[in-house]
């Protein structure tokens, strides 16, 4: 489903705008961390361009299903695969340094800004994809026949889908509209 960018509010397309922003942010910094850490590994180009590839693969992934389709599942997932690692992560840190102490305080830092934007991202969305049961209901709606009946429809489902409402009121719209034009096109040619 496709929505336009009417669809949502100055502070949502805010939100939107600032997950891009941070998403390219962050692929920089994986790539620049990944440069970093395959200067210890033999063959390091090769091993710095794979993984660069592959880093690119993902977040081409996460634009297109996340920025695209407005969907959340993915991201989701991208965001809490690192925490199953986490105890290996906390063990592996070194601190040498006040060096090392700050760099480590600036990646918590940028770490903890893409999860606040990424995690008020994944609001924004999830109301914008319906459940099986009420994409089945809105395909009935959908094929209403009349105003009447569409009326009807939308208004059981506003009432059994409530947190769905905007994609719900959107589709009933364009179906109204359509079924509008379908009863005064005959009307404009005079029959």
């Amino acid at each position: 489903m496709i929505i336009p960018s009417d669809f949502f509010t100055i502070e949502e397309l805010k939100i939107r705008k600032r997950w891009l922003i941070s998403m390219f942010v962050m692929l920089g910094f994986y790539t620049f961390q990944l440069a970093i850490m395959s200067l210890d590994v033999p063959h390091s180009l090769q091993f710095f361009a794979s993984l660069s590839l592959f880093n690119l693969f993902v977040f081409g992934l996460l634009y297109y299903f996340s920025y695209k389709k407005h969907g959340y599942q993915m991201l989701q997932m991208v965001l809490l695969l690192p925490f199953t690692r986490l105890h290996d992560i906390i063990k592996s840190i070194q601190i040498q340094n006040k060096v090392d102490l700050v760099i480590l305080l600036v990646i918590l830092g940028l770490y903890g800004w893409w999860y606040y934007i990424s995690f008020k991202f994944i609001e924004l969305n999830r109301p914008l994809n319906p459940s099986r049961k009420c994409k089945k209901a809105l395909a009935e709606m959908e094929a209403s026949q009349t105003i009447e009946d569409l009326d009807l429809k939308f208004h059981n489902l506003v009432k059994e889908f409530a947190k769905f409402e905007r994609v719900i009121t959107k589709a009933y719209h364009e179906k109204k509209e359509s079924l509008t034009l379908d009863v005064s096109f005959p009307a404009m040619l005079g029959k």
